[in-house]
């Protein structure tokens, strides 16, 4: 078993950061139906959060994509740290969609279906 610290060796300041924004999106993701709010503390809920989360999904989704292209060109005693940082990537995607896909759902119904 890998200890925190030497997972976030691993995984590098950048990528514990972007997986910091998306746990975050997701911890604070907008329920469905909640009506917009453009003054105080519900802005930040209501349009920087759902402005912000597909951006970090489809940032994670790329670095998703990267490591895949590093784990192929890496040296066997390289591939546990790739297959690693790849695993933790892809749980944090999942968290991510499943935590936003209720709001976007939402949203992007057409009002004659609801």
């Amino acid at each position: 078993m890998i200890s925190v610290r030497a997972l976030f060796a691993e995984l590098g300041v950048l990528r514990v950061a972007l997986l910091a924004m998306a746990g975050t999106l997701a911890l604070f993701a907008t329920d469905p139906g909640v009506s917009l709010s453009l003054h105080g503390w519900a802005l930040i809920r209501t349009l920087v959060l759902p402005a912000a989360a597909p951006l970090v999904f489809f940032v994670l989704l790329f670095d998703i994509l990267m490591s895949s292209v590093r784990l192929a060109d890496a040296q066997p005693e390289a591939r546990t740290r790739w297959r690693r940082v790849l695993l933790v990537e892809v749980v944090f995607v999942l968290g991510l969609l499943a935590s936003w896909l209720p709001f976007f759902r939402e949203v992007l119904t057409p009002i004659a279906e609801r």
